[in-house]
């Protein structure tokens, strides 16, 4: 089994219930089977990472990357065997469409004060491509 103090607490199960995704302590991205045995290093500790979530598939993974504290969290998807990392775009929170065509995501627009809603909500395709912005800040 995994020592526990190497987890953070981002986490998410696989659809086939056999792996959780997690946030290494050292800012990496891994698996492990739910046996508590194979884990697999898919990001090396590059940073801060967040909420890991696997496409319904369960051939990527979408999660949150901040790699320098002076810049934004940036939103990448991987696939399930380390292959394919790609930066999508800069954003929070991101989570798959039911058909996995699409990812929902939050960007901040870094005005105003917090509780005033400068977060907005997003979505694009899955490749990235094809950005929306759904919510706006009322004033």
């Amino acid at each position: 089994l995994i020592s526990s103090y190497t987890v953070s607490a981002y986490i998410d199960w696989s659809p086939d219930g056999h792996t959780i995704a997690y946030q290494d302590w050292d800012g990496g991205l891994s698996l492990i089977d739910t046996s508590g045995t194979n884990v697999r290093k898919l990001v090396e500790g590059a940073g801060l990472m967040f909420d890991p979530v696997f496409s319904l598939d369960g051939k990527r993974i979408v999660f949150a990357m901040k790699k320098d504290e002076s810049k934004d969290y940036e939103i990448y998807v991987i696939n399930t065997d380390g292959t394919g990392l790609k930066k999508l775009v800069t954003g929070r929170y991101p989570t798959w469409s039911p058909d996995g065509s699409k990812i929902a995501f939050v960007k901040f627009s870094y005005w105003g004060k917090y509780e005033e809603g400068n977060s907005q909500l997003w979505v694009m395709d899955s490749n990235g491509a094809n950005q929306r912005q759904l919510t706006f800040v009322r004033k």
